[in-house]
């Protein structure tokens, strides 16, 4: 993760490093993303980004980091509007989440960052949730935003297994839209129908 050199710097050079690193990993994939182009799109020395950063991985996981942590942010501010509906809440989410995806600014970058969703497994560089202490206090906001009378008592028990299965099921609703050019109406009638299952259970 960043050093505090970095988190010190002015609002507006961290942007132009962020901005350069997203340009970069937008357009390959993590293993073949240069370093060299990115100081050069931010107009930083090689030298201080290694005073920012350990290496590449580093800036690809704290960039995600900022994604994950506005995405859970997001959600919370669904959950409200749904006065606390963790369904409708992740209905809405996954419909701003496959628009952005969708976006022609944005498909590079994502397209790639599902190609390389392997890396979570090896270095925690992925689509995880709730591992930052920043995103640790977001989840206690999160969950006292739900609706727990909704829930059954298993879900109460365990609404972070909760959150993670239907962020899942989001994630994997988006990806034959960005990949496959699914109809985006198909998807998401695939997606409500994956939450109806859950929201009923799939016992009689």
């Amino acid at each position: 993760m960043p050093s505090k050199t970095f988190l010190n710097l002015k609002e507006e050079k961290k942007k132009k490093l962020l901005d350069a690193a997203k340009k970069e990993f937008s357009r390959v994939r993590l293993a073949d993303a240069s370093i060299n182009k990115i100081i050069k799109e931010a107009d930083i020395s090689r030298g201080s980004f290694y005073m920012y950063f350990n290496d590449k991985e580093d800036l690809y996981a704290y960039l995600l980091s900022e994604h994950r942590i506005n995405g859970i942010k997001i959600l919370i501010d669904c959950l409200n509007r749904s006065k606390g509906d963790i369904i409708k809440a992740y209905e809405e989410l996954y419909t701003i989440f496959l628009n952005k995806c969708l976006l022609e600014k944005e498909k590079g970058f994502f397209k790639n960052v599902f190609q390389n969703a392997n890396l979570y497994m090896e270095n925690k560089t992925g689509f995880c949730c709730f591992e930052s202490n920043e995103e640790k206090v977001l989840f206690q906001k999160l969950e006292d935003a739900i609706d727990k009378e909704k829930l059954s008592s298993e879900a109460k028990e365990s609404i972070k297994d909760m959150l993670m299965l239907l962020f899942d099921i989001t994630i994997k609703n988006v990806i034959p839209p960005l990949f496959l050019e699914v109809n985006k109406k198909e998807a998401q009638h695939h997606f409500q129908r994956s939450l109806k299952l859950i929201k009923g259970g799939i016992y009689k």
